[in-house]
């Protein structure tokens, strides 16, 4: 009985976690292998983070010259009290927006 005890934790975590994965739905994947204006907000934040299993991607190996991308200067209309701060910051919001990189004549 007592070796039951001890092991009922680890029961009772895998039919609990077992329970829930059956309660996920499929992942619809194949579903989102169409065009990128097409998704919905919540297709968007299910694909963007398994991208490489919905369209296919290899990897590219870098050159034998590589050298780093120079920071350019601040985009005054993006800077906190720019005109178009507030906007950026209500899209990134409203989108979920996880980065924003700007490259503009070979700098970032």
């Amino acid at each position: 009985m007592s070796r039951l005890l001890t092991r009922l934790p680890a029961l009772l975590t895998v039919a609990l976690t077992t329970s829930l994965l059956a309660q996920v739905p499929a992942a619809p994947t194949r579903s989102l292998n169409r065009p990128l204006p097409t998704w919905t907000q919540a297709e968007r934040e299910f694909g963007f983070s398994r991208w490489d299993s919905i369209f296919p991607a290899r990897v590219v190996k870098r050159g034998t010259r590589v050298h780093p991308l120079p920071d350019g200067a601040p985009i005054r209309a993006f800077l906190a009290d720019g005109s178009a701060a507030q906007k950026l910051d209500e899209y990134a919001a409203a989108y979920q927006l996880a980065g924003l990189v700007v490259l503009q004549e070979g700098k970032i």
